[in-house]
């Protein structure tokens, strides 16, 4: 029979958290259910392996207490698949690194995520397991976090991608009522955004905005008949948190349609 050690830095976050604080969640029982029922669901092995990581994402989302980690699991389907993973995990480390207690996980101390998805994946078990210890407390946390693990080696190939792989060439500009290709890119700290090859005038958007922050948006959107496929063209310079924010603001909006496009000279 196999063994399965656990790494040194893994053994000391599992001794660190088991003294610290309750839960942080207000209601851990619920999300971990959720999350159990969509891992059963995975394991039947009746889901198409593109879908595999969304239906499990959006069952385990409300295991997140921090928004923006949350929110990334929950708008992962409108990201580019290629680059998922790393923008989940840059978003969650982001967000929760700095309340962390020493020993804090291996990838708090990284300033780019590592390229092979063979070294992100630990890394991101590591902090996953900090996470889920700290929101639900370390013995909800131990229940749920093996098989959580298990769930997400399943389905390596569809999670585990490489975090710079070229996105395919941008959808040509051409007049197309059902569609709006929403065009972001930072200049002086400022995000600006077009619609179809026109800035919004006098417009720049917030980094986290709200559905009131992005009315000039909405109302060039809503100028056709139906609620458009919105095409997202972001520069490299864009974070992606921001894009999730954007996401989550236009969902908000009533908008559900959403594709990705990066310009072409980027993929040169």
């Amino acid at each position: 029979m196999k063994t399965t050690r656990l790494s040194p830095i893994l053994l000391c976050l599992i001794l660190a958290v088991a003294c610290q604080e309750k839960a942080r969640h207000s209601n851990p029982e619920r999300a971990i259910q959720a999350c159990l029922k969509g891992i059963q669901n995975l394991a039947r092995g009746r889901l198409r392996p593109e879908s595999q990581s969304l239906v499990l994402a959006n069952a385990c989302k409300d295991l997140y207490v921090e928004k923006s980690c949350r929110q990334a699991f929950g708008s992962q389907g409108a990201l580019p698949a290629d680059r998922r993973a790393s923008a989940i995990a840059e978003i969650c480390k982001k967000a929760y690194c700095p309340n962390l207690k020493e020993p804090k996980p291996q990838i708090c101390g990284q300033s780019a995520l590592p390229l092979s998805p063979l070294r992100l994946l630990p890394m991101w078990h590591e902090l996953q397991w900090a996470i889920l210890a700290r929101d639900l407390g370390p013995e909800r946390a131990a229940g749920l976090y093996g098989r959580l693990v298990f769930a997400q080696l399943l389905m390596q190939p569809i999670m585990a991608t490489p975090l710079q792989i070229e996105l395919p060439k941008a959808i040509p500009l051409t007049p197309n009522p059902a569609k709006s290709i929403v065009s972001i890119g930072q200049k002086d700290k400022k995000i600006i955004v077009s619609v179809d090859g026109q800035a919004i005038a006098g417009w720049s958007m917030p980094a986290k905005p709200s559905q009131k922050d992005l009315e000039p948006l909405i109302a060039v959107l809503k100028k056709h008949e139906k609620p458009p496929q919105i095409i997202i063209q972001a520069d490299q310079n864009v974070l992606y948190e921001n894009i999730v924010g954007l996401l989550d603001a236009l969902k908000s909006a009533g908008f559900d349609q959403f594709a990705f496009a990066v310009n072409e000279k980027e993929t040169k």
